[in-house]
């Protein structure tokens, strides 16, 4: 029970901690983990430069910029086309800002320099200045390897100053990995029934299928818990790039 002053305490449960259930065609369920998808969809890495100009606004600033120097244009001849000409302008802009565009490494260099200056290892301190200079520059050359992407970021920046978030979300649902393999699934009924056959349990530690007949070998289910047969949602494994 919790009395007064008492404070809830959440903690990762253990796959022997589980309990398992079969749903009424005997398809393997467990509890304790929330929804597990049926099908796991990776989620997409960031690029390092994609990182740098997410967190340094430089696709906002870029696009209030551009707004600036056309006025009138965003409200009435709609977004513009991220073409040759205004991908470059957007790479000068980033360019010219130069030190600025910073990298998530900058604060553990910086933390090591520091030590280096406290321990009087001069030359070591300036090895890492050298560092963070090539970090900056390998960075930088991403621009043509990520164009596709950075487009979408730069578009989405000019939508941003003309359109309402719902309408943004909707056309980002067409770049939507997970929502693409979510239908997928929906028009495959023969995909669809095998998620749901007996003997199916989905939700490995590595999004793996496992063997539900094994499962149920090593750890009984349940007696009276069948819970209606329901596929789970197509998802993404929480992936996040580190900031």
């Amino acid at each position: 029970s919790c009395g007064e002053g008492s404070r809830f305490s959440s903690r990762k449960i253990m796959d022997a901690e589980r309990k398992t259930f079969l749903t009424d065609k005997k398809r393997v369920v467990r509890d304790g983990g929330g929804i597990e998808p049926d099908v796991f969809v990776p989620a997409e890495k960031l690029s390092e430069l994609e990182i740098a100009l997410l967190d340094q606004n430089f696709f906002l600033d870029f696009a209030g910029q551009w707004a600036a120097g056309h006025p009138g244009k965003l409200d009435k001849s709609g977004v513009p086309a991220v073409d040759d000409a205004l991908y470059q302008e957007f790479v000068s802009f980033v360019e010219k800002r130069g030190g600025a565009v910073g990298t998530r490494f900058d604060a553990a260099l910086d933390d090591l320099s520091e030590a280096f200056r406290e321990s009087k290892l001069a030359s070591l301190e300036g090895a890492i200045g050298d560092l963070k200079d090539k970090a900056r520059k390998e960075i930088m050359s991403e621009f043509k390897a990520d164009r596709d992407d950075i487009e979408k970021f730069l578009d989405d920046a000019f939508r941003a100053r003309v359109e309402p978030d719902s309408s943004r979300i909707v056309r980002s649902l067409a770049y939507d990995k997970t929502l693409q393999a979510a239908r997928d699934v929906a028009k495959d009924g023969k995909q669809y029934e095998e998620l749901l056959a007996a003997g199916r349990q989905i939700g490995g530690p590595e999004g793996d299928v496992l063997d539900g007949a094994k499962q149920l070998a090593a750890k009984p289910a349940q007696p009276g818990a069948e819970p209606t047969a329901a596929a789970a949602p197509v998802g993404k494994r929480d992936i996040s790039p580190t900031t």
